[in-house]
């Protein structure tokens, strides 16, 4: 098992009208995610979604629940913003030239493509919005899609707090509030890496393949809502030919 804090940012990227920061993770041979610092300008845009379904007491808006693998009442679709989908393409661009992961995709699946073929992907009919509270939990699942993310937007707890609701008496063992990937380690068997997320987390993001199972844990310590914008990347296959 494998702890990791979020707060670990080694690399700045431009981007057109932004920049953000990304650390890239390898966790085992055909595995990784990158954790990403989303600039300012994506953080207000996201602002103006979240704070109006708060007003409406989300009043009009799509459930997404059926949809998803969480056991969390409030779960509703969101048409992304310009500056959310310019830093998803940019940040699904690093990703790939970091990891190599469309070769390794395609070849998997037997599918022919061009280095030069621009990949052709459909990012703003998957996107949700998660106000998760206390006890509520996603199980282990994966998605569809190709490339998948998660944007801790607002996280009303802090771990030191966390950890005095727990029976262990090794902190970084407890897991309440984490987001856990779960996959077989060619040495290990099978595995966890489990990102430490609380308040510190708010205004980051992780990037990851779609097939990569991942879990979050319930938190316990605050009545106030966990707020998550997740997504997937998906592969338009008819516009490869």
């Amino acid at each position: 098992m494998c702890y990791i804090s979020i707060l670990y940012i080694i690399n700045t990227i431009i981007l057109e009208i932004m920049d953000y920061q990304v650390n890239y993770h390898q966790i085992a041979n055909n595995y990784g995610y990158s954790l990403i610092k989303i600039p300012q300008e994506v953080m207000s845009e996201l602002k103006m979604i979240i704070d109006k379904q708060l007003i409406t007491n989300f009043k009009n808006y799509i459930p997404y629940n059926d949809k998803l693998a969480g056991e969390i009442k409030h779960e509703y679709k969101i048409q992304p913003g310009p500056n959310l989908i310019s830093l998803l393409k940019a940040c699904n661009r690093d990703f790939d030239s970091h990891f190599g992961f469309y070769k390794k995709y395609f070849d998997h699946h037997h599918l022919n493509f061009s280095p030069s073929q621009k990949i052709p992907m459909n990012m703003d009919d998957h996107v949700w919005v998660n106000f998760q509270k206390k006890h509520e939990y996603n199980p282990t699942h994966r998605h569809n899609g190709v490339m998948s993310w998660v944007i801790w937007y607002q996280v009303p707890y802090t771990l030191e707090n966390e950890i005095k609701q727990s029976y262990k008496s090794n902190p970084d063992a407890t897991p309440h509030g984490d987001f856990s990937f779960v996959y077989n380690h060619p040495s290990f068997g099978l595995t966890t890496t489990q990102l430490k997320v609380d308040k510190k987390a708010e205004g980051f993001m992780a990037m990851f393949p779609s097939s990569l199972n991942h879990q979050v844990f319930p938190f316990y310590t605050s009545d106030d809502y966990r707020i998550t914008i997740a997504g997937n990347l998906v592969l338009e296959l008819n516009k490869l030919i």
